[in-house]
């Protein structure tokens, strides 16, 4: 799989419809790129000011929450750090 987080220009896929039910199709291409298969979880997630929707990977969104932790603690500790008075 490709570096998930590395900044590239967002890829157009193309346009889907949304069914009666609410229901869209997720074009092959977008499926394969992103190794999306049946049965996965997708965690759907609104824009800022109703502006649109992003739909990511739920492991995705886990890894992101796990690398977020390790920063926050490695952030906190280097906070305690700083709070130490000079010896």
């Amino acid at each position: 799989m490709k570096d998930k987080f590395k900044e590239e220009m967002p890829k157009f896929y193309g346009a889907v419809v949304v069914g009666e039910r609410g229901q869209i199709v997720i074009p092959a291409e977008a499926r394969h790129d992103m190794e999306i298969i049946s049965g996965d979880k997708l965690i759907i997630l609104g824009g800022f000011h109703g502006t649109g929707l992003m739909i990511i990977k739920r492991e995705t969104i886990s890894e992101l929450l796990s690398k977020s932790m390790e920063h926050m603690s490695l952030f906190e500790s280097m906070l305690k750090e700083d709070d130490e008075p000079p010896k």
